[in-house]
């Protein structure tokens, strides 16, 4: 009985240091993902460009899809691919800047890309494959504008 008592009072101290580890983790996350930023890139075949995106340490999230266009139209591949909606093909990317400052994301992402180059990327070619970058906060403004 008196191993049981031992085992149970070393089970139950475990288990409270355990759960509190677990909590200040989850705090520590939660404090970091706070502080989440966003961007927005074209950069020819968005598929290749959220590849690229996801292998960088830092980026937390990557969402494809279509930006820049014509704002009564619903966009859609087929659609797009006609070359008269205005869409860019884009990846949404959040990363925390804690981990990864912007300026090295548009480092990966101007080492893939020819900005000089119009409506085509590599052997995509057509309007939706034009470059861009799309920011939603002006204090990224500077980094974009010294990227390159």
């Amino acid at each position: 009985m008196k191993y049981f008592l031992t085992a149970a009072l070393i089970f139950c101290i475990l288990f409270i240091y355990g759960c509190d580890k677990i909590t200040d983790s989850n705090k520590e996350e939660k404090m970091l993902n706070a502080n989440i930023k966003t961007i927005y890139l074209a950069g020819g075949c968005f598929w290749g460009m959220q590849k690229l995106m996801d292998s960088l340490k830092g980026v937390v999230n990557t969402t494809v899809g279509y930006a820049n266009g014509n704002k009564e139209i619903t966009p859609d591949y087929k659609l797009v691919c006609t070359g008269t909606t205005g869409y860019k093909e884009t990846v949404k990317v959040d990363y925390n800047p804690q981990i990864i400052p912007l300026e090295n994301i548009l480092k990966a992402y101007f080492y893939v890309i020819d900005p000089s180059v119009e409506n085509e990327q590599g052997n995509d070619k057509g309007p939706q494959y034009q470059t861009g970058v799309y920011y939603t906060d002006e204090d990224d403004l500077a980094a974009i504008n010294t990227a390159r």
